[in-house]
């Protein structure tokens, strides 16, 4: 039993490197080509600003309804064993910080509190987990939490959907629409954002590569972050030839 197991992961692995040289070599052509492209530029409007990437979040950018001294937003990889009840870190796995209270202030806690974020980040990885992406070429998920220090000094993390909306409060700030989508709705192309009246207006910007059209469209959001509404604005070729091949894929 033990030979034919290890056989079985010995084949895995073999079709694991041949779908990753293929990915590589996909990717490869794929930069080459990307790099020939030339694509609309969004417009923005009178009052509309571009989001700031992520990294550069703050404390100050978020109006939480705890007294919250320390938080971060990180992503990390961990691989399910076959019936995914026990989780471990990807080979060369490392932590991805998407925000920070603020850049230092990781250096400034105590060793207690650094080894609490760190437990944190696995105890909250189960199977029903919502932040959390597939990763097809490594049979492995990208788990994405909120850690965060309360006043009375106890590291926490948020295990549910519920529970960021619930130390988000009313949603009245950039960073909280942003952080918001990207938990819920997993949205990677969120470009600029607009308050209208009470709704959060939010430009999405697309580059479909498969078919060279570069895609704008917007989603209104109620304060709670609730879809209220979408349209589209322009669904154009890109401004050079498609390369050959690619404007006939479906």
């Amino acid at each position: 039993m033990l030979v034919v197991s290890l056989s079985v992961v010995s084949r895995r692995r073999n079709i694991m490197k041949l779908f990753k040289t293929i990915l590589l070599i996909w990717l490869i052509a794929a930069v080459s080509l990307v790099a020939k492209e030339k694509h609309h530029k969004p417009v923005l409007d009178k009052g509309e600003k571009r989001f700031k990437a992520s990294k550069d979040f703050r404390l100050k950018d978020f109006n939480f309804t705890k007294k919250i001294t320390y938080f971060d937003v990180v992503s990390y990889c961990l691989i399910p064993n076959d019936k995914e009840t026990k989780l471990t870190p990807c080979e060369q796995s490392y932590d991805f910080v998407i925000c920070r209270a603020n850049p230092s202030s990781y250096k400034k806690l105590s060793k207690e509190q650094k080894r609490g974020l760190k437990f944190l980040k696995t105890a909250i990885a189960k199977k029903d987990y919502f932040w959390k992406a597939y990763n097809v070429p490594d049979i492995s998920y990208t788990y994405t939490s909120l850690r965060f220090i309360d006043e009375t000094s106890r590291v926490k993390a948020i295990e549910t959907l519920k529970d960021l909306r619930d130390i988000i409060g009313k949603i009245d700030t950039p960073s909280e629409i942003y952080l918001w989508l990207n938990a819920k709705e997993k949205h990677y192309y969120a470009y600029s954002h607009k308050k209208v009246g009470k709704l959060h207006r939010i430009r999405f910007y697309k580059d479909d590569y498969t078919k060279c059209l570069d895609i704008e469209y917007f989603i209104y959001y109620d304060e709670k972050g609730n879809e209220v509404k979408r349209k589209k604005i322009i669904s154009k070729p890109y401004l050079n030839p498609c390369p050959t091949g690619r404007e006939i894929m479906p």
